[in-house]
């Protein structure tokens, strides 16, 4: 690559704004809205789902052996997995409401040059700060790097700015998409029973999101049939 489209490309990575891409997702997302939920209810008198009520602290354990044996979830007395909510009804009669899924995080793309750039995302793709839902993307991850050089060369990108800024908006918006995808589906899960505590934290990892954004096929038709449309071209 010419070192002038080289120095055009590493400023306009370097400049792109963090919060372009969220309302294109957002858009994105709707047309499959349902496929991202793993639906919750919580108990309700008003509800109109069959569900099996639970506590923050489980359902109550068995009190055989003089009360001191626990439920199957841990602690004194304790229940199975402390889910907040309640699970759709195996047994019993009461109702419940579907719970509304987490909204979508804020996103801010990064680099090694900014002032806060964290440890934790060196050589990774992103991050995820579930207590404040914010998903922090690399901007010196080299898989996004590299998909910024490829689309450069494919669409013969030379010192025009505004080609160029396109790029890299594409590439950020589909990588940011997918990221978000992956957070949506594993936030609905965190309350199952199944899925308490430290499974959905493991998946939502440095490394787990890298893993999640490493796939190229998909990502690279999608991004190549979008700049296309944009630039009035190719398909």
């Amino acid at each position: 690559m010419p070192q002038k489209i080289k120095e055009m490309m590493e400023e306009e990575i370097a400049s792109t704004a963090s919060e372009d891409n969220s309302e294109n997702n957002k858009e994105r997302l709707k047309e499959i809205q349902e496929l991202l939920k793993f639906a919750n209810y919580r108990p309700s008198a008003t509800g109109n789902q069959p569900v099996t009520p639970s506590t923050a602290g489980g359902s109550p354990g068995d009190r055989e052996q003089g009360g001191h044996r626990g439920g199957s979830g841990g602690g004194s007395g304790g229940g199975r997995g402390g889910n907040p909510y309640a699970d759709l009804a195996r047994n019993g009669p009461d109702l419940g409401t579907q719970v509304r899924n987490d909204p979508y995080p804020r996103v801010r793309w990064i680099a090694a040059v900014d002032g806060d750039f964290p440890e934790e995302i060196e050589d990774r793709a992103a991050m995820y700060d579930d207590t404040n839902n914010v998903l922090t993307m690399n901007k010196d991850f080299r898989g996004y790097r590299n998909l910024v050089t490829f689309f450069t060369k494919e669409f013969e990108v030379a010192d025009e700015d505004s080609r160029m800024e396109l790029v890299v908006k594409k590439v950020q918006e589909i990588l940011e998409l997918q990221a978000v995808e992956v957070i949506y589906t594993m936030r609905t899960l965190k309350s199952e029973e199944n899925w308490a505590g430290d499974p959905v934290k493991a998946a939502l990892t440095p490394e787990a999101l890298t893993a999640a954004l490493c796939p190229r096929y998909s990502m690279t038709t999608t991004i190549r049939r979008n700049l296309a449309q944009a630039m009035g071209g190719r398909s």
